[in-house]
């Protein structure tokens, strides 16, 4: 896993931490082909940026919790165009790790695939802690050093 660690601004801190699969730390970070793509992920970039120094996430419009049969599971929300989702869980609080990314136009309804990606992948990652399912309030408390 790959810490997601961009330049903070000015005056602030990092309050969470966000964990990357590999996959998903290349989307974050890519170029782009040109300006419009550029500027989307500079905007995907400051999106993760403020879920890291504390912004609030604490709706279901940025960060929603993913009706499964195995709770846990949330969808970090772009939803500037092209909507994107990236899909994980807690490890503990102030702690989220996203393993699975997706345009949301090219995912299944449901997100099924995806889900069970996430979670062979976390299970071989974390395989004695599934995610975390206290509530969202209390998961998006400042990370515990």
């Amino acid at each position: 896993m790959i810490s997601f660690n961009p330049r903070l601004p000015v005056g602030e801190s990092q309050r969470r931490w966000l964990w990357l699969h590999p996959e998903v730390s290349r989307w974050v970070w890519a170029r782009g082909s040109d300006r419009l793509e550029q500027r989307h992920f500079d905007d995907v970039r400051a999106f993760l940026t403020s879920f890291i120094i504390g912004g609030d996430f604490d709706d279901d419009v940025r960060l929603k919790e993913l009706k499964t049969s195995a709770h846990g599971w949330y969808e970090l929300r772009i939803i500037f165009h092209p909507q994107h989702r990236m899909i994980g869980g807690f490890v503990k609080p102030g702690e989220f790790v996203a393993l699975t990314h997706g345009r949301r136009d090219r995912l299944d309804k449901n997100f099924a695939p995806t889900i069970d990606r996430a979670r062979k992948l976390w299970t071989s990652l974390f395989p004695d802690c599934p995610p975390s399912v206290v509530e969202r309030a209390l998961l998006l408390e400042t990370f515990d050093v």
